[in-house]
């Protein structure tokens, strides 16, 4: 979830995933609109103006289904 600050200071992440294959960040976004529905956004689409939103979006949704969250009762208190 770091890769857009990245981007934003002029790095181009690469990912490795699965098997050793490498993927660019736009690729990365592209997978990432899919799977939230924003395939209409992708770096090919008709509506690349707003992908920048769309992405977004499809961020938010991604942390809230995977990012690292730490129950209540987990957090001790000074």
């Amino acid at each position: 979830m770091i890769c857009p600050a990245l981007v934003e200071r002029g790095v181009l992440p690469v990912h490795i995933r699965r098997g050793g294959t490498l993927e660019l960040q736009s690729d990365a976004e592209d997978r990432l609109l899919d799977l939230h529905g924003g395939a209409a956004f992708t770096s090919g689409a008709l509506f690349v103006a707003e992908r920048g939103p769309a992405l977004e979006d499809a961020l938010r949704r991604q942390a809230r289904e995977f990012a690292f969250r730490t129950s209540p009762e987990a957090i001790e208190y000074f």
